[in-house]
């Protein structure tokens, strides 16, 4: 089982992101699970640090808090080093940031573009993920 996290600060973006990983995770009868789904960064911590599975995270990284989504994921991967972030932003220049907070992030997703090529990319992201998971336990 692998644990999704999301953590996005605006509602009405973090449940169609949550709905959009939810009928993905249905349709394609995947062994995941959203797990949190929060505007605070703090919460998905304190999620992580008590996680038996590993995690996968969807985080926006302008996050209205004084904890940005680069720093989270930071925190993230000093916890969980083996885990996925994929960054859910409007902000495409701070993508090059992702390496100097040594994020190591899966995915890139910008708010925004066309809805069937914003859900493409989290069902793209997902199924990448599975195949990956599948792959190591064999």
């Amino acid at each position: 089982m692998l644990d999704i996290y999301v953590c996005e600060d605006e509602q009405k973006q973090r449940e169609v992101v949550a709905d959009i990983i939810q009928y993905n995770i249905k349709k394609e009868n995947l062994n995941m699970e959203i797990v949190q789904c929060t505007d605070n960064p703090r919460t998905i911590l304190q999620h992580a640090k008590q996680a038996e599975n590993r995690g996968c995270y969807f985080i926006d990284i302008a996050l209205q808090d004084e904890m940005n989504g680069l720093l989270l994921a930071q925190k993230i991967r000093a916890i969980d080093p083996r885990c996925f972030i994929i960054f859910i932003t409007s902000h495409s220049e701070m993508c090059t940031l992702t390496y100097e907070y040594k994020t190591e992030a899966m995915e890139f997703i910008l708010k925004g573009t066309e809805p069937s090529v914003y859900k493409a990319k989290i069902r793209e992201a997902l199924n990448n993920i599975h195949i990956g998971e599948i792959e190591r336990c064999n």
